[in-house]
Order: C-alpha cells, then structure tokens, then sequence
C-alpha cells in the first residue's frame, strides 16, 4: 500500500513560565515520534491521559506549530480528496485513567 503520511522526529515541546513570564522548564508533550501510515489503513494512539495523544493529532493537523521535525504528507492529502476524522474516547471509571485517540485517514 501506499504511504499517505510520515512522521520525522516529531518534537512540541511546551515553555513553563514562572510569575515573571521567564522560561524555567520545557515540557516535552512529544519528543522524537516517528510514524508512517498507509492508504486505506486506521491507526489508534493508546496512552494514559497527558501522554500526547491530542498534542500529536494538533501538531499534525498544523493547530499548533512543532518544535521540531517534519510532517510529509502525501499528493494524496494534499488534495482535497480525503477525509480525517477523530475519536476520544476515555475509560475515567479505571483505576489509572487511560484514553484513545483513534484517526482514520481515508
């Protein structure tokens, strides 16, 4: 199959601010993701919650700017022949609370 979609050391890293607005820490919400997707195939993150699911799905949807990496999409995405949908979905009545991000590339 085809690759629609790949990920190259995806990082969003994230300021920590004190009261002052100095930078005193990075958050790395991603930090070196790789990942490729085929045409036709549906791929689900699964991780406890805080662990980057949406920060991925936003960084790779350009909501928000990466740090770093690259995202190399298809001339098949790039047209407007394609459709992206997102399901989250969590499980709040387990001990550790753990959701999933589901994304479907068609």
């Amino acid at each position: 199959m085809k690759e629609i979609l790949k990920l190259k050391n995806l990082k969003k890293h994230f300021p920590v601010k004190n009261s002052w607005g100095t930078d005193v820490a990075l958050v790395k919400a991603l930090d070196g993701v790789d990942l490729k997707i085929e045409s036709g195939k549906t791929f689900g993150i699964v991780g406890e919650s805080g662990c980057g699911k949406t920060t991925l799905m936003r960084t790779l949807l350009r909501l928000v700017e990466p740090t770093s990496g690259s995202v190399i999409l298809s001339e098949e995405i790039t047209g407007n022949n394609f459709s992206l949908s997102l399901i989250h979905i969590s499980e709040p009545t387990r001990q550790e609370a753990i959701s999933y991000a589901v994304f479907c590339l068609k």
